[in-house]
Order: C-alpha cells, then sequence, then structure tokens
C-alpha cells in the first residue's frame, strides 16, 4: 500500500517534467560555450581588482585625501601663527626701542641752552619718532588682532602660541591616522566580502558538479530501467518513474546553474568585471585542519584590528582637546562640560571596540572548531552513500525484497528491491554529496573569518 502511494505521488510529476525535459533540451541545443579561453582569477587577483575598482573605496579614499590636505593646512597654520608670534615680538621690541629713543630726544630739548642747529634736528627726529610709533602701534595692534582670530580659530579662548601650535599638529596627525585606518579597514571589508564572493562561486561550481553527477546516474537507472522494460523484465511503471527521476534531476541541474550564475555575478560586480564576460576562478578550498591558539589570537586582534585603532586615534583627539579647554574654562562652563562628555564618549567607544572585537575573535573561533568537527563526520559518507546506492542497484536487478534501514527512514520498506529504493538511494548520495560541498564551504569561509578577526592579511 506504501508503494502504491509513493508510486502515485512520484507519477504525478510526469506530466510537469515531460515539459521540463523538452523545455531544457531545446534550451541546451540553442546555448553554445564560447570558444575563447578565460583566465582563470586567483582570489589575490580578484582582491587586487576590487580595491581597484569598487565605488565605495573612491569615497573612502577622497576622505582619505582631504585629511592630508587638512594636516598640510595644520602645519601651514602652526607655522604661520608661529613666525606672526615672532614678528609681534620683535615689532614690540622695536617699538619699545624707538620710545626709549623719543625719550631721551625729549629729555635734550629741554636744555634751554641747545644750540639752534641741534634743536632743529631734534625736533625733526621728534616727529619722524612718534609717527612711527603712532603707526607701529597701530599695526602691531591690527597684527594681534589677526593672531588671536587665528586663534580663536583653533579653539575658543585659546591665547597660547605653543598650545595651539600643539592641537593643531596632533589633531591633523590623528585626524589622518584615524582617515587612513578607516580606508584600511573599508578595503578589509571589500576584500572580505570577495573573498566570500569568490567562496561562494566556487561552492556553486561544485554543486553544479554533484548535480551533474546525481543527472547522469539517473539516466544510467533510466538505460537500464528501459532495458528492462523491452525484455519484459519489469514494468512499465518503472521506467516512468525513472523518466520523472531524470526529468527532476534536470531540473535540480538547472537550479544549480541558476545559482551559480548568481555567484559569478556578484562576484563580477564586486571587482569590477564585465558582467557580459563569463569568468573562472581557481579552486583553492582545504579540508587540512587549523588549530589557532585563542588566547594569542585575542592578543593579536587586540592589537592589529583597524577598529581598535579607529576608535583610540578619535578618543586621543577629544583627550587632547580637552586637556586644552579645563586650562582656560572652569568646570561649570558649558564649553568644559562638552569637551568633558566628548573625551568620555570617546573613551566609551574604545572600550567598547575592545569588547566587540574580543567577543567577534571568540565567535569566530566556534565556529571554526564547530566546522572542522563537521569535516571529521563526513569524512566516509559519501562512500558509504555510494555503497548503499550499489546495493540497492543490485538488489533491484536481482529482485531482492529484503527491506533496508535507510528504507524505513523514509517510510519505504515495501519499496525493498523495486526501482524505488534505487532512486531513494540516488537520492540520499546525492544530498550527502552536497552536505559535504556545502561543509568544506563553511569551514573554508569559517577560517578566513578567523583569521580576519584577529587582523591576518586575507590570503
Amino acid at each position: 500500500m506504501k508503494t502504491r502511494k509513493c508510486i502515485q505521488r512520484i507519477l504525478a510529476f510526469i506530466a510537469l517534467t515531460i515539459f521540463t525535459i523538452v523545455g531544457t533540451s531545446a534550451k541546451a541545443s540553442t546555448l553554445q560555450p564560447p570558444d575563447e579561453k578565460l583566465e582563470k582569477l586567483s582570489l589575490l587577483k580578484c582582491i587586487e581588482m576590487a580595491l581597484k575598482n569598487n565605488i565605495n573605496l573612491k569615497l573612502v579614499q577622497d576622505e582619505l585625501d582631504m585629511a592630508k590636505l587638512q594636516e598640510e593646512k595644520a602645519d601651514f597654520m602652526s607655522r604661520k601663527l608661529g613666525s606672526g608670534e615672532d614678528t609681534i615680538s620683535e615689532g614690540k621690541e622695536q617699538l619699545s626701542e624707538a620710545k626709549e629713543q623719543l625719550s631721551e630726544v625729549e629729555k635734550e630739548l629741554e636744555d634751554p641752552n641747545l644750540p639752534p642747529e641741534k634743536r632743529a634736528y631734534l625736533e625733526g627726529m621728534k616727529k619722524q619718532l612718534e609717527s612711527a610709533i603712532t603707526e607701529g602701534e597701530a599695526l602691531l595692534e591690527k597684527g594681534e588682532e589677526l593672531l588671536d582670530k587665528s586663534l580663536d580659530q583653533i579653539i575658543a579662548g585659546l591665547n597660547n602660541v605653543k598650545s595651539a601650535q600643539d592641537l593643531i599638529n596632533i589633531k591633523a596627525g590623528v585626524t589622518l591616522d584615524v582617515a587612513s585606518t578607516a580606508r584600511s579597514l573599508a578595503d578589509r571589508q571589500i576584500a572580505l566580502l570577495v573573498q566570500k564572493q569568490y567562496y561562494d562561486v566556487l561552492k556553486a561550481q561544485k554543486i553544479l558538479e554533484v548535480k551533474q553527477k546525481a543527472l547522469e546516474r539517473a539516466e544510467g537507472q533510466l538505460n537500464i530501467a528501459q532495458a528492462g522494460y523491452n525484455a519484459g523484465m519489469v514494468a512499465k511503471d518503472d521506467v516512468l518513474l525513472a523518466k520523472t527521476q531524470v526529468s527532476l534531476m534536470k531540473a535540480d541541474l538547472e537550479k544549480a546553474k541558476m545559482d551559480l550564475s548568481k555567484a559569478k555575478i556578484e562576484l563580477k560586480k564586486s571587482i569590477g568585471y564585465p558582467l557580459e564576460k563569463d569568468i573562472e576562478i581557481e579552486d583553492v578550498f582545504t579540508t587540512e585542519k587549523y588549530f589557532p591558539n585563542l588566547e594569542e589570537g585575542i592578543k593579536q586582534g587586540l592589537n592589529n584590528r583597524l577598529e581598535i585603532r579607529k576608535a583610540k586615534g578619535e578618543y586621543l583627539v577629544y583627550k587632547l582637546n580637552f586637556d586644552i579647554v579645563k586650562r582656560i574654562y572652569p568646570e561649570n562652563t558649558f564649553q568644559y562640560r562638552e569637551a568633558l562628555l566628548q573625551v568620555n564618549k570617546a573613551w566609551d567607544n574604545y572600550q567598547k571596540a575592545i569588547i566587540d572585537v574580543e567577543g567577534d575573535i571568540r565567535n569566530a573561533y566556534d565556529s571554526l572548531m564547530y566546522a572542522q568537527n563537521m569535516l571529521d563526520y563526513i569524512q566516509n559518507c559519501v562512500k558509504d552513500a555510494q555503497e548503499v546506492l550499489k546495493i540497492a542497484e543490485y538488489k533491484y536487478q536481482k529482485g531482492f525484497p529484503y527491506p533496508t534501514k535507510n528504507l524505513k527512514t523514509m517510510d519505504l520498506e515495501d519499496a525493498s528491491g523495486t526501482i524505488l529504493e534505487v532512486l531513494a538511494a540516488q537520492e540520499r548520495l546525492a544530498d550527502v554529496e552536497e552536505k559535504v560541498v556545502e561543509i568544506v564551504h563553511s569551514f573554508n569561509l569559517a577560517k578566513a573569518n578567523y583569521d580576519n578577526s584577529i587582523g591576518l592579511p586575507l590570503k
């Protein structure tokens, strides 16, 4: 009874799958593979292409260029402030000397016995000195106003030139380092995305190979069933069931082709590769065991991770700003309170970055270990499934009606020795092969994620 129900469920697909066969055959006859030989792209080559062509990285580079310009501007302003202070100091000294000379001239003019010629000379010198002093005081006053205005642009109320120079140079340097770190962080994120997409293409390719093998097995079983039917040894429903299996495998194959096409398009978009061209990549999957030291990895990550360097740089900027502000403003002012809040917030962000990075490393390590354990469990799965299929095929050919545990799990124990057992074994083998591909993909991705989490360069 169970066998009859199973047969009825599968026969229900026959009408639909006949159209699938015809449609697939028609497509296969019109689509021809290109003759030109494709360049096989390595993972590093794909990453290089992405870093060169990605528009988001170009925007980050614009920010970095702006930070470099600000550093140059800061250096210029710093030198200008220092030069302005030196010039004003020198001018004040010269003005003081002129005032001393004027005082001496005025004392000499007080002498009633001064010869007329000398008095006339001293009167002329007095006028020149008074005019020069008046003009010099006006120029110095304007120069001091300009200097104070420049200092006000740096930090409100700051009148110490040395502190202003320090603030300009240090803040610009840290800002440039933060911008450079942001660019490096963006580079790494793009590279990691490309690596994942690269692995996704490899996975899709391998699943396509699995589906192709499954189709070949189904077609082989159809040939056996057809030969048995022609010889009068099996019923027609065996042939129909085998045809249905072939149709389903063809549909699965088309689905795998679609998934591969999608994966390739995503990779091509990221690396700036022409979307209309096909792409071929190298097989970099490995199943070699990897046992990193977690504690060493955490130390390495806390030193190397760009997020921490960026957060630390931002904290240093706000701390420097606060150190200067607190020299000028008392604790009850808005300026002091705002600067204090900024430095506290930057410190909290820095501590959060440390916690986030350590958590990220631990999660990546756990994922790697779990994926590695899964590798151990699949070592002989494909061989076992292949052996089950061979037994099912042998029983079908010899007509041995002995139910197996595999059939009982699928509620098909009455199908022992029938084509249903063979088809079930074929599907189980295809499922196992696909699962192996997924686990290998997960392991390689977990390995790459762990290396990235501790700041190692992508390989």
